[in-house]
């Protein structure tokens, strides 16, 4: 696609090497994990059925990590796309480990006429996160997110919020990465504006979790990351005694949860 602000070799680099085990979680992640993570994952309790044997898509999947807590939340049957060959490598290895069906996890470009006409209406969850944001031509990605999905089934999109607070302090340290995002639907109106369709009924769209230095962390070894790290599984301990307002100020993504139509005009 034309409008498309990354290239694979953008997403290649991340997979290509084996995961680093010297950042290891000593803190129990209940209580010090991410808040903002936790919190997406409890909003989707309030949507998606525990339905066993029900499909679900990730476009743009690697390394896998969304499908797997999918599957393992709502017994969804994790499936993937992704344009990045090293990417796919990396996701079906973690299948593989995960107890997953490899093949389920698709090299191609999720924009492509082909791989949209093997999926189409397929798909009881569509699922991306950190996905449309790298393209200026929104349109056709909303239209790929849809053409996966049946009628009645769930789209969930999320994006990160790199403006206001988020920008100043993203410029430490992920700055470089900027061109390779469309800030202009980093804002509510914006962004609800984008799933305004006679095929989707919005239930939720909004602003999601509170403020999260792990947004900026590039997984160097510095002074300024040590202590942001730190200082982020402290706030992740007191925002869970004490959640934080959900402003766009601070919040470190927006979600919008929407249910496709049916062709009856009617939710299945």
């Amino acid at each position: 696609m034309s409008s498309r602000l990354t290239q694979v070799r953008d997403w290649t680099s991340g997979y290509t090497t084996k995961p680093s085990s010297s950042r290891r979680r000593i803190l129990p992640q209940r209580f010090f994990g991410s808040y903002s993570e936790a919190r997406f994952w409890s909003v989707l309790e309030q949507f998606v059925p525990r339905k066993k044997g029900q499909l679900a898509l990730e476009i743009g999947c690697a390394p896998g990590g969304n499908l797997h807590q999918l599957a393992r939340q709502f017994d969804c049957v994790p499936h993937g796309v992704d344009f990045s060959g090293a990417g796919v490598d990396r996701t079906r290895q973690n299948f593989r480990d995960w107890g997953y069906v490899p093949e389920n996890v698709i090299c191609a470009d999720a924009f492509d006429d082909g791989f949209q006409q093997s999926v189409s209406g397929k798909f009881d969850v569509v699922l991306s996160r950190g996905l449309i944001e790298h393209f200026t031509e929104m349109p056709p990605v909303i239209d790929a997110h849809l053409g996966p999905l049946r009628g009645g089934g769930l789209l969930i999109v999320t994006i990160p919020n790199y403006r206001w607070l988020n920008y100043a302090v993203g410029w430490l340290t992920i700055r470089d990465s900027y061109p390779l995002h469309n800030f202009a639907i980093m804002d509510s109106s914006r962004f609800s504006g984008l799933f305004e369709s006679p095929q989707l009924e919005t239930l939720r769209c909004e602003y999601l979790g509170g403020f999260d230095f792990g947004m900026f962390d590039d997984g160097a070894h510095t002074g300024v990351l040590w202590l942001w790290r730190r200082l982020q599984a402290a706030l992740n301990l007191s925002f869970r005694v004490l959640p934080p307002p959900e402003l766009r100020f601070t919040s470190p993504q927006l979600v919008y949860i929407g249910r496709k139509v049916s062709f009856s005009g009617a939710t299945q």
